[in-house]
């Protein structure tokens, strides 16, 4: 996972084509064009600040996106904050997740508020805002805190990109499919009840050993 603060250079819709063989009424094999479930875009950034870093940082970046309502917002902020994944030597964009970040007086780059983007869990993110000031502050709403670009990786970094770490790793250790979440079904069987109870003892201990 990196991050950076970045520039648009472009940003392009390029969806895939792709095609199944089906059997038409005749029972003959034809081609079909299949629709995307998301729309497939590829984009191109300049960096103008790294919060975490590739192993080998360049001046531009090209990566992929997806977005299932085929509206992207990142690309309509000026100075985004992104997350980037690596896949198969490629870079794909977290999906939906970006901040619209601003300078700070003091140089660096932070959002006004709680690095939650949703604003729907209570306090959580507090504990990653300071006092802030920024360069070009917005006179309709006065900001005297917020959160600095590298803290908002953190707040991710504890509340997205380790539980999910954590979730794949306790699924594949109790021999599950990584997208499966255990004992949850209306009617979970002994041995299900069971594995949850140990996916919860595991969860608990990757935890303990990331905080410890």
């Amino acid at each position: 996972m990196i991050a950076f603060i970045g520039k648009k250079i472009f940003v392009e819709e390029r969806n895939l084509k792709t095609t199944m063989m089906i059997k038409d009424g005749s029972g003959n094999l034809v081609e079909r064009v299949m629709p995307n479930f998301d729309s497939r875009y590829e984009a191109r950034y300049r960096i103008l600040d790294w919060v975490v870093e590739p192993e080998s940082p360049r001046p531009e970046i090209d990566f992929t996106a997806y977005d299932h309502y085929s509206n992207p917002r990142f690309p309509k902020v000026e100075t985004p904050l992104l997350f980037l994944e690596k896949h198969d030597g490629q870079w794909f964009h977290s999906k939906y997740l970006f901040y619209d970040v601003s300078k700070t007086t003091d140089g660096d780059w932070a959002i006004c508020g709680i690095p939650d983007r949703y604003k729907g869990n209570g306090d959580e993110g507090l504990d990653f805002v300071e006092p802030l000031s920024f360069l070009k502050p917005d006179i309709e709403k006065p900001c005297i805190s917020g959160t600095r670009a590298k803290r908002i990786f953190d707040y991710q970094n504890v509340t997205r990109f380790l539980p999910d770490q954590w979730h794949r790793a306790c699924n594949l250790q109790l021999g599950y499919p990584t997208n499966t979440f255990i004992g949850t079904g209306s009617h979970p069987t002994a041995k299900e009840e069971k594995d949850a109870a140990r996916y919860k003892v595991c969860i608990d201990k990757k935890r303990f050993e990331a905080f410890r």
